[in-house]
């Protein structure tokens, strides 16, 4: 848990999803598979990467973090990172009309308990509502949404349960930071939309706080009012060594956009920023 940035713009990602989701099939694969029919509201569950190359993107993290990333053969374009024998998280080929923007974003997936009531409570809260709701076979019922500063999120109620929670393990999704410049109306929309409490990690630390729910850490808050900064959300992956691992991006084609202690934000060669942490 640490206070960063990302330097890129993904807004041309905003229509993706729906045009993922809505493919001629009407499919994406499940998160969970064999089904859990468990809901971990609340919980940050999954992350699509979308990118201009997906080719380039998919050989970088596998490399960097040992993920397998398979094509799935019952979707176009759409790819699933495994780590281990564990799916995490997806790749969606997207073609980028954008010059100005990022070519690639990670989108975070919140677990809701009724989409379609978290879709009026974020338009109520003042975000803005993206694509759906919409029903995807495999996955469940979906929507994209924008909260109040900008941030896109995916909000998914799975058909078959939420993947299984487990102690993060290395290459495992460790944590999410929402990086906004406007912290008030932002902890009030997640208040009323997910029932988040916000409370500083540290009583003298007024720059980075946490979300809560149920008296359980769900993700970080960053306030940054720099000019240039786009609200978004940050996934981090667990890794064993923190310099190891910014040494070996470098060398896979990515850069360093900032590193503190034992955490860092590496970006990608098709331009996706993800946080790194022991």
């Amino acid at each position: 848990m640490r206070k960063w940035i990302t330097l890129m713009n993904g807004m041309w990602a905003i229509a993706v999803l729906a045009g993922c989701a809505a493919t001629p099939s009407n499919y994406l694969p499940p998160l969970a598979d064999p089904p859990t029919e468990v809901h971990r509201t609340g919980a940050f569950i999954w992350f699509d990467l979308l990118s201009e190359n997906p080719k380039v993107a998919s050989n970088f993290y596998s490399q960097l973090f040992g993920w397998r990333i398979e094509s799935d053969t019952t979707v176009e374009d759409y790819s699933i990172i495994y780590n281990g024998d564990r799916p995490i998280g997806g790749i969606i080929r997207h073609e980028n009309r954008d010059s100005r923007a990022a070519e690639s974003i990670w989108l975070a997936v919140l677990s809701v308990e009724d989409v379609d009531q978290a879709v009026t409570t974020a338009r109520d809260a003042g975000g803005k509502v993206l694509e759906g709701p919409i029903d995807v076979d495999g996955r469940g019922r979906i929507a994209l949404i924008e909260d109040t500063a900008g941030a896109a999120l995916i909000l998914l109620r799975t058909a078959g349960g939420d993947p299984a929670a487990r102690k993060p393990r290395t290459g495992d999704w460790l944590w999410t930071d929402l990086i906004t410049p406007d912290g008030d109306p932002v902890q009030a929309f997640y208040k009323q939309l997910a029932d988040y409490q916000l409370e500083p990690l540290q009583a003298d630390d007024d720059a980075y706080h946490v979300f809560k729910r149920s008296g359980r850490t769900q993700a970080g808050m960053v306030e940054l009012k720099w000019q240039g900064i786009e609200a978004n959300w940050l996934p981090y992956v667990k890794v064993d060594k923190i310099d190891k691992q910014i040494t070996r991006a470098r060398e896979l084609g990515g850069t360093l956009i900032i590193k503190s202690g034992d955490a860092a934000v590496i970006m990608d060669p098709t331009g996706a920023a993800i946080g790194i942490q022991e």
